[in-house]
């Protein structure tokens, strides 16, 4: 019993000291990244990644800074990757079918299509206020500037500052004379 309790604990302590280095790896990233060493925040970004596997945060991070990067096939990979942990990065995020558009890839339409269907079926309220947005963003690039401006109208279930500011924000684009699409890639932070 002394044997099975001491190995637990052995196993606990290796496990906590893991995760202390991934969230080491993920704060050293951070540093870098806002010093612009990009090379060095990417190899501490993998780092913190190939520590932690399931981190979705740390994935997503990935793929964000990629796309600060402007390296759009590699997020897209990075954000396929994260898909196959939780699909709902790709069943729910316009981003895989925006960068998808961006590279020239021929299956963005689609898959802000089936984001957009998705997203429909979904019955809003103050508790998930993420997925409208990207509803709203989907719609934008399906249905187009009047059918989305008329869906934020409609609801309201803007609670927060920051969700009033964001709509209003979606709002002032969709106003401009951007298109479409290079609303959303603003809104994502593709150049």
């Amino acid at each position: 019993m002394k044997q099975i309790t001491l190995f637990f604990l052995i196993t606990l302590l290796l496990s906590c000291n893991d995760s202390n280095n991934c969230e080491e790896y993920y704060n050293n990233y951070i540093s870098l990244r806002f010093e612009s060493k990009d090379e060095k925040a990417t190899t501490l970004i993998n780092k913190a990644i190939n520590c932690d596997k399931k981190n979705e945060d740390f994935r997503f991070e990935k793929v964000k800074f990629l796309i600060d990067l402007n390296k759009y096939a590699e997020a897209k990979q990075a954000l396929t990757d994260l898909g196959k942990i939780n699909r709902s990065f790709k069943s729910e995020l316009p981003l895989n079918g925006l960068l998808d558009l961006k590279i020239g890839g021929n299956k963005g339409n689609d898959e802000l299509r089936k984001v957009f269907d998705n997203l429909s079926k979904v019955k809003y309220d103050k508790n998930n206020f993420n997925l409208f947005y990207y509803k709203l963003l989907t719609q934008l690039y399906i249905k187009g500037k009047e059918s989305t401006l008329n869906e934020i109208k409609r609801q309201n279930i803007y609670s927060s500052l920051n969700e009033k500011a964001g709509i209003e924000h979606l709002s002032n684009l969709i106003n401009s004379e951007k298109d479409s699409l290079n609303i959303l890639y603003e809104i994502f932070k593709i150049k």
